[in-house]
């Protein structure tokens, strides 16, 4: 019997190639998104779930109460985890200290370097708490002075040579033994190192301050995160309460509002951890979206399937007549879907083996192929193989199924059966279409109004050239050099790189007592006219202060001061500085943002104290000037001053652009789901307008024969689906507006969600739901009336 029905599924495939196509091609490209969407948000929850331990294992977080701030952070004191453990021995079974590096170099000789981003100091107990497994030698780090890479940075160094026991050396002079080769971290890992060194060798940095802190046996806040492996996860609660115990023993009643810490859960950090930046994490959407997708495929197979309904009625009709059953005829129509859903579900796992470089290429997603090889994944692939098919034939199979066999043998076959049904699937498809199209208008509208903006400084043609700090001896004549190359127009240097990493900030304590974030940083005289910030207030011609402090307006308020500000002092950690000067409000960082309070310390330019501390060059081009051969000389000046550190660079405007990759991926991903949302919701209108025209087919014949014209035929088909298209309309556009006001106000600057968006939305989906059915329209009114009325 099975048998029998694949015979009668592959004949009606072949029968109609077009709907058989449209059918398969249409359910495999919302397979085909739904998988590639269900990977990467699949991805995102299954972080950090690979280490076998990962129930176990938490990170430690520290916040403490300045005035009315709360401060979060992850550093802790490098006894933190030691007294921990002892004061809990029984529920603290190991703990393991990381401190992230600042970038480095990495040389095998001196032909050879290259900047590292990714390395980080850890105790030897990281491979015991995490599942890091080696592919060469063994996880020694518990001396001074020792490496373990991963493969890539061991193939990126050596090749394909065994690095194990040869030397690399970090930032010219701290040789570093290779002890073992890490295999790759898995993409889905919170931690991501190329490099873990030696917890020891910190010591022989020469960094007095992080000396200090490795000296510190207090249970505080620092400069290391410390992850614990406790006995059990249940053991969380009483972790914190003897960490509490330990650090308001040490405190004492010294502070009115003592840190507090709490213990976060590996497995909680990616998505849900306090560092984290939540509202950059669209894995929620992406995944509705993943699910809306599936259901406009699956109502377009239903719609399609069931336009062809009055084909397959005799066959119904006739077979129940020779007293088949209802049941058999539902396992057939099942039977069908299984074929058509299996015929799709091959053709998508070969778009997405197509696609999937594509599509994270452009999410910018590093998902490596670890993941996609578990059976977890193949396991929830097959199910939704099984629910795909289930669900397809359901509507179908019990409605053609149900037909009553007198009535389609007499031709009196019920052209509304199951019409009630087909509209609401065709009214739910463009409502999630035309919601689409309105949230990646203003999603887009939105990013462009941010790019826009001006950021309050001059960005365009402004090269940013990170300075290492042995380059301090010799910057003077550096930059006396850079000075005479032609394409420079004006340089400047500061203590950070604008638009990549933060800059330092006080607790500073305003005219009313009340302590208040401030953001400050270091620039020479030359900064405000290379990056051209506007002044409110400038500087008088003769210095009052050896290094006076420049303010922004938003200081202003912010800390109380007079609306001249000029010689007001501030306290930056106990020194009083002086404001000769303020500037109008520029970004610091990304305009989603409120502007903070940021005091400048001017020092003059020929002070070495900024590129001592690892500053940036500030390199404004003139506007004729050939930017490759400036750039090439440029490096030519700096390879001639500096021996160790390879010369880098990056654009102003383009770091800019890149704070707001978060909502480029976001206005990207919905562009591409809404082209496709309203290609398969087009399909299951194509199906509905088919079923229509099929149905209402002598009618159409009696109207020609009666005088109408192609006009009036066009007309009357087309107002029913065009009315489902206004309801959709109505009801996407709440919906859409909710979704959009709630996502818009994390926003200091945004657009206002005007109605002229939902209006061109609205008329984009009228307009396309028009070409669709007026295609199968015109064909009907086109038809020849004599072959519609005659008898069948």
């Amino acid at each position: 019997m099975l048998r029998n029905y694949f015979h009668i599924a592959i004949r009606n495939l072949k029968r109609n190639p077009l709907y058989s196509l449209l059918n398969i091609g249409g359910l495999a490209a919302g397979l085909a998104v739904s998988i590639l969407i269900g990977l990467y948000v699949a991805h995102e929850y299954s972080f950090d779930r690979f280490h076998p331990e990962a129930e176990r294992i938490f990170k430690t977080l520290g916040r403490a109460q300045f005035g009315e701030q709360t401060i979060q952070t992850t550093a802790m004191s490098a006894q933190f985890g030691y007294r921990t453990k002892q004061a809990l021995p029984q529920q603290v079974e190991n703990y393991v200290r990381i401190r992230n590096a600042p970038r480095a170099v990495l040389q095998t000789d001196a032909s050879f370097h290259s900047f590292e981003d990714k390395l980080a100091f850890a105790d030897e107990s990281v491979f015991k708490v995490f599942h890091f497994p080696l592919a060469k030698g063994k996880p020694s780090l518990s001396r001074p002075n020792t490496v373990v890479l991963s493969e890539k940075l061991a193939s990126k160094y050596f090749g394909k040579t065994d690095p194990v026991g040869k030397t690399l050396t970090l930032d010219g002079h701290i040789p570093l033994e290779i002890t073992g080769v890490m295999e790759n971290i898995p993409s889905r890992s919170t931690l991501q190192y190329d490099a873990l060194i030696s917890f020891d060798t910190q010591k022989n940095l020469g960094d007095e301050g992080l000396t200090q802190q490795l000296t510190n046996t207090r249970v505080q806040f620092g400069s290391f995160e410390t992850y614990f492996l406790l006995r059990s996860g249940e053991a969380k609660t009483a972790v914190e309460r003897a960490i509490q115990r330990l650090q308001q023993r040490e405190e004492g009643e010294r502070r009115e509002k003592p840190d507090t810490f709490t213990l976060e859960k590996l497995t909680d950090l990616h998505l849900n951890g306090s560092m984290q930046d939540h509202s950059q994490q669209y894995h929620r959407l992406f995944l509705g979206i993943a699910v809306a997708i599936l259901l406009l495929a699956l109502i377009n197979y239903m719609n399609l399937t069931t336009a062809r309904a009055t084909r397959r009625a005799r066959e119904v009709g006739v077979r129940k007549a020779l007293g088949g059953l209802r049941s058999d005829l539902i396992a057939q129509f099942y039977t069908e879907s299984a074929l058509m859903t299996l015929l799709a579900f091959g053709l998508s796992l070969l778009l997405v083996e197509g696609l999937r470089p594509v599509f994270f290429g452009l999410l910018e997603l590093p998902i490596d192929d670890t993941f996609s090889r578990q059976p977890l994944f193949w396991s929830g692939i097959i199910g939704l193989a099984v629910i795909t098919a289930l669900l397809a034939g359901s509507y179908p199979a019990l409605l053609l199924s149900g037909f009553m066999p007198a009535k389609v043998l007499k031709g009196s076959f019920l052209k509304t059966e199951g019409n009630r049904v087909r509209q609401s699937l065709t009214v739910f498809q463009f409502a999630i279409s035309v919601g689409l199209i309105v949230c990646t208008l203003v999603v887009k509208q939105q990013l462009d109004f941010l790019r826009k903006q001006s950021p309050g400084i001059e960005r365009s043609g402004v090269v940013v050239v990170p300075l290492p700090e042995s380059l301090a001896p010799r910057y003077i004549s550096f930059r006396n050099e850079l000075r005479q190359q032609p394409g420079i127009q004006e340089l400047s240097v500061a203590s950070w790189p604008l638009y990549k990493s933060g800059v330092n900030a006080y607790f500073v304590k305003t005219k009313k007592n009340k302590e208040v974030f401030f953001w400050t940083t270091a620039v020479d005289e030359a900064f405000f006219s290379t990056l051209n910030v506007p002044w409110k207030i400038r500087p008088a011609a003769t210095r009052t202060t050896a290094y006076p402090l420049v303010i922004n307006e938003s200081a202003v308020s912010q800390l109380d001061l007079n609306r001249q500000a000029v010689g007001e002092k501030v306290d930056l950690a106990g020194h009083l500085q002086e404001v000769t000067g303020v500037v109008a409000d520029f970004h610091l960082f990304s305009g989603k943002g409120k502007m903070g309070g940021l005091g400048m310390q001017v020092v003059p330019d020929t002070s070495r104290a900024l590129v001592a501390q690892g500053g940036c060059l500030y390199l404004k081009l003139r506007p004729d000037a050939d930017v490759p051969r400036t750039l090439a000389a440029v490096g030519r000046v700096f390879a001639r001053h500096e021996k160790t550190n390879p010369f880098e660079y990056y654009f102003l405007d383009e770091a800019y652009d890149a704070l707001y990759k978060a909502e480029s991926k976001l206005s990207s991903m919905l562009a591409v789901f809404t082209g496709i949302a309203i290609l398969i919701a087009c399909l299951g209108l194509f199906g509905l307008a088919a079923f229509s025209v099929e149905t209402r087919r002598k009618e159409i014949g009696i109207r020609k024969v009666l005088g109408a014209g192609v006009s009036g035929i066009l007309f009357l088909l087309s107002r029913d689906f065009l009315r489902l298209v206004l309801i959709s309309n109505l009801l996407a556009f709440p919906v859409a507006w909710y979704f959009l006001d709630s996502w818009i106000k994390d926003y200091a600057v945004r657009i206002p969600i005007g109605w002229v968006w939902f209006a061109v939305s609205g008329l984009l989906a009228l307009t396309v739901a028009l070409l669709t059915v007026g295609a199968q329209a015109l064909r009907a009114a086109q038809a020849d009336p004599v072959r519609s009325l005659r008898a069948e």
